[in-house]
This record gives C-alpha cells, sequence and structure tokens, in this order.
C-alpha cells in the first residue's frame, strides 16, 4: 500500500450500493431487542436531495486493496461491538 499518493483521498468501500432504509432494516437485524420495531420512521425526502452519496474504491482496488469481511459480517460485528461498549457502561 506505499504506492499511495500524498495529499490524495481514498474512500474503503465495498463497491456496492444499499439505500439508507436497506442499512437501517439489516442492522436493525443485528439486534435482539423488541424495541427495534420503532426505530424506523418514513419521512419525506427533502427538496433536493441526492437519493445516493456513491463512494469510489477504484483508487484502492488498483493499489491491490480488497476486503477481508463482507459487507453483512462487517455489520453484524459493528453492531455486536457497540452493543457491548453500551451495555459496559
Amino acid at each position: 500500500m506505499g504506492d499511495g499518493h500524498g495529499c490524495s483521498f481514498y474512500s474503503i468501500t465495498q463497491g456496492m450500493f444499499c439505500k439508507s432504509a436497506c442499512v437501517c432494516i439489516k442492522l436493525k437485524g443485528t439486534i435482539d431487542d423488541a424495541s427495534t420495531e420503532a426505530w424506523i420512521e418514513e419521512v419525506e425526502d427533502r427538496p433536493f436531495h441526492d437519493m445516493r452519496y456513491p463512494l469510489d474504491h477504484s483508487k484502492m482496488v488498483a493499489l491491490g486493496w480488497k476486503p477481508r469481511v463482507s459487507w453483512e459480517d462487517g455489520l453484524q460485528q459493528t453492531s455486536k461491538s457497540h452493543q457491548y461498549c453500551i451495555h459496559e457502561r
């Protein structure tokens, strides 16, 4: 990875697109708690709201980077980590 260029930005992504609602539903599925039913509320889109904010990871791929953890597994691990931290307080 030493072949990158200084003062340059590198987006690290899975190279996939997932809408916010999809992320919410998948995240909700990682939590064993009945209270998650009230977590998602449909609202109207804001005027001039971009429907997606894609990140381009092609510069990272060109340097030989590839994800070691699937998106689903990473979401599960992140959720468990945050739940642990919340319960440890």
